[in-house]
Protein backbone atom coordinates (compact mmCIF):
# COMPACT_ATOMS: atom_id res chain seq x y z
CA UNK A 1 0.00 0.00 0.00
CA UNK A 2 0.93 3.15 -0.59
CA UNK A 3 2.36 5.42 2.57
CA UNK A 4 -0.66 8.23 1.81
CA UNK A 5 -3.00 5.16 2.06
CA UNK A 6 -1.82 3.59 5.29
CA UNK A 7 -1.95 6.89 7.14
CA UNK A 8 -5.12 7.96 6.37
CA UNK A 9 -6.14 4.18 7.49
CA UNK A 10 -4.29 4.90 10.98
CA UNK A 11 -5.63 8.12 11.30
CA UNK A 12 -9.42 6.73 10.88
CA UNK A 13 -8.50 3.66 13.05
CA UNK A 14 -7.20 6.23 15.74
CA UNK A 15 -10.58 8.74 15.64
CA UNK A 16 -12.94 5.58 15.76
CA UNK A 17 -10.59 4.00 18.71
CA UNK A 18 -10.72 7.18 20.58
CA UNK A 19 -14.22 7.98 19.92
CA UNK A 20 -15.22 4.70 21.20
CA UNK A 21 -12.84 4.26 24.31
CA UNK A 22 -12.32 7.46 25.56
CA UNK A 23 -15.14 7.83 27.69
CA UNK A 24 -14.26 4.47 29.29
CA UNK A 25 -10.82 4.97 29.55
CA UNK A 26 -9.99 8.61 29.72
CA UNK A 27 -12.95 10.63 31.65
CA UNK A 28 -12.61 14.15 31.37
CA UNK A 29 -11.85 15.14 35.00
CA UNK A 30 -14.65 17.21 37.15
CA UNK A 31 -14.98 18.33 40.48
CA UNK A 32 -15.89 15.24 42.55
CA UNK A 33 -12.43 13.59 40.80
CA UNK A 34 -10.53 16.28 41.66
CA UNK A 35 -11.43 15.81 44.82
CA UNK A 36 -10.84 12.16 44.87
CA UNK A 37 -7.74 12.81 43.85
CA UNK A 38 -7.08 15.70 46.67
CA UNK A 39 -8.09 13.09 49.10
CA UNK A 40 -5.22 10.69 47.87
CA UNK A 41 -2.52 12.94 47.36
CA UNK A 42 -3.20 13.99 51.57
CA UNK A 43 -3.15 10.44 52.53
CA UNK A 44 -0.76 9.33 50.78
CA UNK A 45 2.22 11.37 50.80
CA UNK A 46 0.80 13.94 53.22
CA UNK A 47 0.38 17.06 50.74
CA UNK A 48 -2.79 18.59 50.77
CA UNK A 49 -4.85 19.85 47.85
CA UNK A 50 -3.33 18.50 45.51
CA UNK A 51 -5.05 17.29 42.20
CA UNK A 52 -2.45 16.31 40.06
CA UNK A 53 1.24 16.64 38.58
CA UNK A 54 1.87 17.17 35.50
CA UNK A 55 4.86 16.89 33.01
CA UNK A 56 6.08 16.68 29.45
CA UNK A 57 7.31 13.33 28.51
CA UNK A 58 9.33 12.68 25.64
CA UNK A 59 7.44 9.98 22.95
CA UNK A 60 9.80 8.90 19.86
CA UNK A 61 7.86 9.32 16.83
CA UNK A 62 8.56 9.33 13.00
CA UNK A 63 9.46 13.02 11.95
CA UNK A 64 6.77 14.20 9.77
CA UNK A 65 7.44 15.29 6.51
CA UNK A 66 8.86 18.53 5.35
CA UNK A 67 8.21 19.35 9.34
CA UNK A 68 12.65 20.47 9.31
CA UNK A 69 13.40 20.82 12.77
CA UNK A 70 10.34 21.81 14.62
CA UNK A 71 9.57 18.03 16.45
CA UNK A 72 13.40 17.79 17.24
CA UNK A 73 14.36 18.34 20.96
CA UNK A 74 17.55 18.48 22.81
CA UNK A 75 17.39 14.49 23.47
CA UNK A 76 18.08 14.18 19.82
CA UNK A 77 14.62 12.22 19.21
CA UNK A 78 11.84 13.56 17.66
CA UNK A 79 8.77 13.81 20.37
CA UNK A 80 5.13 14.60 21.30
CA UNK A 81 4.54 16.15 24.84
CA UNK A 82 1.68 14.40 27.42
CA UNK A 83 0.61 15.61 30.50
CA UNK A 84 -0.25 13.08 33.25
CA UNK A 85 -0.92 13.33 36.93
CA UNK A 86 -1.37 10.91 39.65
CA UNK A 87 0.21 7.75 37.77
CA UNK A 88 -2.63 7.65 35.91
CA UNK A 89 -3.28 9.81 33.24
CA UNK A 90 -6.14 12.14 33.88
CA UNK A 91 -5.35 14.37 31.27
CA UNK A 92 -3.57 14.24 28.05
CA UNK A 93 -2.31 16.72 25.47
CA UNK A 94 -0.44 15.79 22.48
CA UNK A 95 1.26 17.59 19.69
CA UNK A 96 4.11 19.99 21.03
CA UNK A 97 7.08 20.72 18.95
CA UNK A 98 10.36 19.40 20.07
CA UNK A 99 12.38 22.94 20.17
CA UNK A 100 9.27 24.74 22.47
CA UNK A 101 10.21 24.71 26.22
CA UNK A 102 8.10 22.78 29.06
CA UNK A 103 6.50 26.69 29.65
CA UNK A 104 6.19 27.33 26.39
CA UNK A 105 4.12 24.20 25.83
CA UNK A 106 1.95 24.35 28.63
CA UNK A 107 1.30 27.69 27.35
CA UNK A 108 0.56 26.28 24.26
CA UNK A 109 -1.38 23.19 25.87
CA UNK A 110 -5.53 22.76 25.85
CA UNK A 111 -4.27 21.81 29.83
CA UNK A 112 -3.16 25.26 30.57
CA UNK A 113 -6.96 26.81 29.03
CA UNK A 114 -8.55 23.99 30.68
CA UNK A 115 -6.79 25.16 34.47
CA UNK A 116 -7.39 28.73 32.91
CA UNK A 117 -10.60 28.31 33.27
CA UNK A 118 -10.00 27.29 37.12
CA UNK A 119 -13.65 28.69 38.77
CA UNK A 120 -15.42 26.67 37.16
CA UNK A 121 -13.56 23.31 36.39
CA UNK A 122 -11.50 23.12 39.99
CA UNK A 123 -12.67 22.65 43.94
CA UNK A 124 -13.31 25.92 45.55
CA UNK A 125 -10.68 26.70 48.33
CA UNK A 126 -10.72 24.30 51.21
CA UNK A 127 -8.67 24.48 54.67
CA UNK A 128 -7.46 21.38 55.73
CA UNK A 129 -6.10 19.97 58.80
CA UNK A 130 -3.68 21.76 61.06
CA UNK A 131 -4.44 24.87 58.76
CA UNK A 132 -7.10 27.69 59.51
CA UNK A 133 -6.46 29.53 56.44
CA UNK A 134 -8.09 28.43 53.17
CA UNK A 135 -6.08 27.68 50.47
CA UNK A 136 -6.50 26.80 46.75
CA UNK A 137 -6.77 23.28 45.01
CA UNK A 138 -3.49 23.24 43.03
CA UNK A 139 -1.43 21.03 40.27
CA UNK A 140 2.14 20.54 40.66
CA UNK A 141 4.97 21.15 38.53
CA UNK A 142 8.47 21.64 38.09
CA UNK A 143 11.02 25.18 37.79
CA UNK A 144 10.13 25.01 34.16
CA UNK A 145 6.13 26.04 34.66
CA UNK A 146 5.06 29.32 35.72
CA UNK A 147 3.51 29.97 39.14
CA UNK A 148 0.07 30.59 39.07
CA UNK A 149 -2.88 30.18 41.49
CA UNK A 150 -3.52 26.44 40.29
CA UNK A 151 0.29 25.32 39.37
CA UNK A 152 3.00 25.31 42.17
CA UNK A 153 6.28 24.79 41.56
CA UNK A 154 9.28 24.68 43.77
CA UNK A 155 11.52 27.65 44.97
CA UNK A 156 14.22 28.07 42.79
CA UNK A 157 17.71 29.40 43.75
CA UNK A 158 20.68 27.45 45.87
CA UNK A 159 20.88 29.78 49.01
CA UNK A 160 17.13 28.32 50.10
CA UNK A 161 16.34 28.36 53.53
CA UNK A 162 15.70 25.35 55.74
CA UNK A 163 12.01 25.68 54.71
CA UNK A 164 12.43 26.12 51.41
CA UNK A 165 14.84 22.55 51.25
CA UNK A 166 12.37 21.05 52.85
CA UNK A 167 9.40 22.12 50.35
CA UNK A 168 10.96 21.39 47.47
CA UNK A 169 11.62 18.03 48.91
CA UNK A 170 7.87 17.31 49.50
CA UNK A 171 7.08 18.74 45.92
CA UNK A 172 8.96 16.30 44.33
CA UNK A 173 8.89 13.41 46.22
CA UNK A 174 4.37 13.83 45.73
CA UNK A 175 5.46 14.62 41.58
CA UNK A 176 7.16 11.33 41.46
Amino acid sequence: MDHYTVGKIVNQVSDVLWSKLSSKHLTFPDHDRFLVIAVKFRERLSFPNVIGCTDGKHIRIKCPTRAGSLFYNYKQFFFRSITGSESRFIFIDLGAYGKQSGGGTFSASTLYHFLEDFHSTLPKTASFEGSGAEMPFVILGDEAYPLMTYLMKPFAGKNLSCEERVFNYRLLRARR
